[in-house]
Protein backbone atom coordinates (compact mmCIF):
# COMPACT_ATOMS: atom_id res chain seq x y z
CA UNK A 1 0.00 0.00 0.00
CA UNK A 2 1.34 3.47 -0.62
CA UNK A 3 1.81 6.39 1.58
CA UNK A 4 1.45 9.19 -0.26
CA UNK A 5 3.63 11.68 -0.85
CA UNK A 6 5.35 13.69 2.18
CA UNK A 7 5.56 17.25 2.32
CA UNK A 8 8.83 18.63 2.56
CA UNK A 9 8.06 22.45 3.41
CA UNK A 10 5.15 24.36 4.92
CA UNK A 11 2.47 24.53 2.65
CA UNK A 12 2.66 28.66 1.96
CA UNK A 13 -0.64 28.54 -0.66
CA UNK A 14 -3.73 30.61 1.32
CA UNK A 15 -7.29 29.47 0.84
CA UNK A 16 -8.02 33.27 -1.11
CA UNK A 17 -5.72 31.35 -3.62
CA UNK A 18 -7.52 28.26 -4.20
CA UNK A 19 -11.05 29.99 -4.30
CA UNK A 20 -9.62 32.26 -7.12
CA UNK A 21 -7.78 29.46 -9.05
CA UNK A 22 -11.43 27.31 -8.94
CA UNK A 23 -13.81 30.25 -9.81
CA UNK A 24 -11.63 31.20 -13.10
CA UNK A 25 -10.16 29.91 -16.33
CA UNK A 26 -12.89 27.81 -16.95
CA UNK A 27 -11.98 25.89 -13.32
CA UNK A 28 -15.92 25.40 -12.41
CA UNK A 29 -16.38 23.57 -15.87
CA UNK A 30 -14.11 21.21 -14.93
CA UNK A 31 -14.59 20.65 -11.08
CA UNK A 32 -17.94 19.05 -13.05
CA UNK A 33 -16.29 16.50 -15.82
CA UNK A 34 -15.72 14.24 -12.55
CA UNK A 35 -17.61 11.25 -12.80
CA UNK A 36 -16.13 7.70 -11.78
CA UNK A 37 -14.13 6.42 -8.75
CA UNK A 38 -11.77 3.80 -9.12
CA UNK A 39 -9.99 1.70 -6.30
CA UNK A 40 -9.39 -1.28 -8.22
CA UNK A 41 -5.35 -0.74 -9.36
CA UNK A 42 -2.63 -0.37 -7.23
CA UNK A 43 -2.11 3.80 -6.91
CA UNK A 44 1.90 4.50 -5.83
CA UNK A 45 0.92 7.65 -4.30
CA UNK A 46 -2.27 6.70 -2.97
CA UNK A 47 -4.78 8.47 -5.62
CA UNK A 48 -4.87 9.93 -8.68
CA UNK A 49 -6.64 10.91 -12.00
CA UNK A 50 -6.45 9.82 -15.47
CA UNK A 51 -5.67 11.84 -18.20
CA UNK A 52 -9.35 13.09 -19.34
CA UNK A 53 -9.77 14.35 -15.80
CA UNK A 54 -13.11 12.03 -15.58
CA UNK A 55 -12.05 9.58 -13.30
CA UNK A 56 -9.90 9.43 -9.78
CA UNK A 57 -8.16 6.48 -8.58
CA UNK A 58 -7.98 5.46 -5.01
CA UNK A 59 -5.07 2.65 -4.19
CA UNK A 60 -7.05 -0.73 -3.77
CA UNK A 61 -5.31 -1.43 -0.56
CA UNK A 62 -5.86 2.07 0.80
CA UNK A 63 -9.56 2.26 0.09
CA UNK A 64 -9.87 -1.09 1.79
CA UNK A 65 -8.09 -0.06 5.33
CA UNK A 66 -9.78 3.41 5.47
CA UNK A 67 -13.44 1.50 5.33
CA UNK A 68 -12.15 -1.66 7.49
CA UNK A 69 -10.17 -1.06 10.83
CA UNK A 70 -9.14 -4.84 10.41
CA UNK A 71 -8.09 -4.90 7.02
CA UNK A 72 -5.69 -1.78 8.39
CA UNK A 73 -5.08 -4.08 11.76
CA UNK A 74 -3.95 -7.01 9.50
CA UNK A 75 -1.92 -4.57 6.60
CA UNK A 76 -0.50 -1.70 8.64
CA UNK A 77 -0.39 -3.31 12.43
CA UNK A 78 -3.21 -0.02 13.19
CA UNK A 79 -6.05 1.23 12.44
CA UNK A 80 -6.51 4.41 9.37
CA UNK A 81 -6.53 7.10 11.73
CA UNK A 82 -7.29 10.50 10.20
CA UNK A 83 -9.41 12.32 12.67
CA UNK A 84 -12.28 12.17 10.22
CA UNK A 85 -15.10 9.73 9.42
CA UNK A 86 -14.07 6.92 6.47
CA UNK A 87 -16.42 8.83 4.28
CA UNK A 88 -14.78 12.50 4.81
CA UNK A 89 -11.37 10.71 4.59
CA UNK A 90 -12.17 9.29 1.24
CA UNK A 91 -13.55 13.02 -0.15
CA UNK A 92 -11.06 14.86 1.08
CA UNK A 93 -8.47 12.79 -1.07
CA UNK A 94 -11.04 12.56 -3.94
CA UNK A 95 -11.06 16.78 -2.92
CA UNK A 96 -7.14 16.86 -3.06
CA UNK A 97 -6.85 14.87 -6.78
CA UNK A 98 -10.12 16.87 -8.09
CA UNK A 99 -8.31 20.36 -7.30
CA UNK A 100 -4.58 18.83 -8.22
CA UNK A 101 -5.88 17.72 -12.05
CA UNK A 102 -8.05 21.14 -12.51
CA UNK A 103 -5.81 23.63 -11.18
CA UNK A 104 -3.44 22.07 -14.11
CA UNK A 105 -5.62 21.67 -16.85
CA UNK A 106 -7.56 25.48 -15.96
CA UNK A 107 -6.63 28.62 -17.58
CA UNK A 108 -4.24 30.00 -15.05
CA UNK A 109 -0.70 30.40 -13.97
CA UNK A 110 -0.38 27.08 -12.69
CA UNK A 111 1.48 24.87 -15.58
CA UNK A 112 3.53 22.37 -13.25
CA UNK A 113 2.57 19.36 -10.32
CA UNK A 114 5.50 21.24 -8.12
CA UNK A 115 6.26 24.75 -8.73
CA UNK A 116 7.87 25.17 -5.58
CA UNK A 117 7.25 28.83 -3.70
CA UNK A 118 4.93 29.67 -6.70
CA UNK A 119 2.56 27.10 -5.58
CA UNK A 120 2.13 24.31 -8.06
CA UNK A 121 -1.00 22.06 -8.48
CA UNK A 122 -0.03 19.72 -5.62
CA UNK A 123 0.34 22.52 -2.97
CA UNK A 124 -2.89 24.39 -4.14
CA UNK A 125 -4.46 20.92 -3.89
CA UNK A 126 -3.25 20.43 -0.20
CA UNK A 127 -4.46 24.09 0.84
CA UNK A 128 -7.85 23.13 -0.55
CA UNK A 129 -7.75 19.75 1.09
CA UNK A 130 -7.19 21.48 4.38
CA UNK A 131 -9.97 23.69 4.34
CA UNK A 132 -12.28 21.10 3.63
CA UNK A 133 -10.80 18.46 6.91
CA UNK A 134 -9.98 21.69 9.14
CA UNK A 135 -13.64 22.15 10.29
CA UNK A 136 -14.35 18.36 10.47
CA UNK A 137 -11.98 17.79 12.89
Amino acid sequence: MSAGDSHRRANTCVPSKVHALLSTGGAPELMRRWHGLSDAYDIPDLAGYNVAGTERYIDRDAMRAILDPAYAQQILGEPVRTGLSPKDTIDAILLHEAVEKVTLDADNAIEHYDQGADHGAHEVATCGEHELVRPRC
